[in-house]
């Protein structure tokens, strides 16, 4: 990457910008007015509600006219009444307008349920609200260890916020590709290819060994790289990482054929 940066100009925004989320909260319910609204109004509550979010091109909205209509026809929201917009019109678009900075219409049709009735849509929204505070807290987290070289912005420099930003970018694909396939499992059938279930003589045995070394650990150790890679990450370790192991059974092959 040949991106030129002032790093203590990066390293203040961050700062800003963590502290920002960890006391930045999305609307309560009872927060959300209940008297109907014309789609303007919607625009510039919306735009209050989430002003981090980026405004369209040639826009003082974070959102359109054009893209509400589309979530209605969509079925992604309900139609509005008479033109007006209510509170559980305005909690749908807050959450529409939260997540689709990185998922697809289809996929925000998965998460978010139509045809609620309006106790289902507050209990719905107010989920949402803990979950996007709780999320904003860890990310804040996990961005504060990924950049705390260049925090210390004595010694940061163009490298580390290279480094840092390309970082971000391969945990923000993780991160995507991680819904996307947890998104493909609804509806899917359960198989028994990885985990068995058997009946013997009245009782119900669980089997563990049609991994990739056929020993029951390979379940719980498949995981073992994934932590590995993102502690070492957490730790600014960069140097290479040696396994020794000593076992004289599966524990070590089943840990090795995790990598």
């Amino acid at each position: 990457m040949h991106e030129r940066y002032d790093s203590r100009l990066v390293a203040g925004k961050l700062r800003r910008w963590s502290h920002y989320l960890q006391n930045y909260r999305l609307p309560t319910w009872e927060q959300i007015p209940t008297l109907g609204l014309y789609m303007d109004q919607v625009l510039t509550l919306l735009s209050g509600y989430l002003p981090f979010l980026p405004k369209k091109e040639k826009e003082e909205q974070i959102i359109t006219t054009s893209a509400i209509n589309n979530y209605v026809r969509m079925k992604l929201m309900p139609a509005p009444e008479k033109k007006k917009y209510s509170r559980i019109h305005i909690a749908y678009l807050i959450m529409i307008c939260a997540l689709k900075q990185s998922l697809t219409m289809s996929e925000i049709q998965k998460i978010l349920p139509n045809g609620l009735t309006e106790e289902e849509v507050k209990k719905t929204y107010e989920a949402f609200v803990n979950q996007y505070t709780d999320s904003a807290h860890v990310f804040v987290a996990m961005v504060e260890s990924m950049a705390a070289q260049l925090l210390a912005a004595e010694t940061a420099d163009a490298a580390d916020v290279n480094s840092f930003v390309l970082s971000t970018a391969v945990m923000t694909n993780f991160s995507r590709l991680l819904t996307t396939k947890l998104l493909d499992l609804q509806d899917a059938p359960f198989t028994e290819e990885a985990v068995a279930l058997r009946e013997a003589a009245g009782a119900y045995y669980l089997e563990l060994f049609h991994g990739a070394t056929l020993a029951f650990k390979d379940m719980a150790l498949s995981i073992l790289p994934h932590l590995l890679i993102t502690s070492a990450r957490k730790n600014n370790v960069k140097n290479d990482i040696v396994i020794l192991t000593a076992t004289s059974g599966d524990t070590g092959k089943a840990a090795l054929a995790g990598f």
